[in-house]
């Protein structure tokens, strides 16, 4: 875990500064760490926010629904993904 969180926050960085394709590989990166289902799906959905952002809306709904698959609870992901699916 403690491996996970430097390439979390660099993902997030990465994607604040619209370098959406480095902030996607480093996010994919960390989510190959082991990790609590919570935390795998906040990976997938950081991923998928920038996959939203970069405007593949298809590969957000993928990785939404995957953050879901992880953790039915994360409410951002059902959100996002009920928004990307009524556009």
């Amino acid at each position: 875990m403690a491996a996970y969180l430097p390439l979390r926050h660099t993902g997030k960085y990465l994607s604040r500064r619209q370098k959406f394709d480095d902030a996607i590989a480093i996010l994919e990166l960390g989510i190959t760490f082991p990790l609590k289902a919570n935390d795998l799906s906040y990976g997938y959905d950081l991923i998928a926010g920038a996959w939203s952002d970069k405007g593949n809306k298809a590969m957000a709904m993928l990785y939404y629904q995957k953050a879901l698959d992880a953790d039915a609870s994360n409410k951002n992901a059902r959100g996002m993904l009920n928004q990307l699916k009524a556009r």
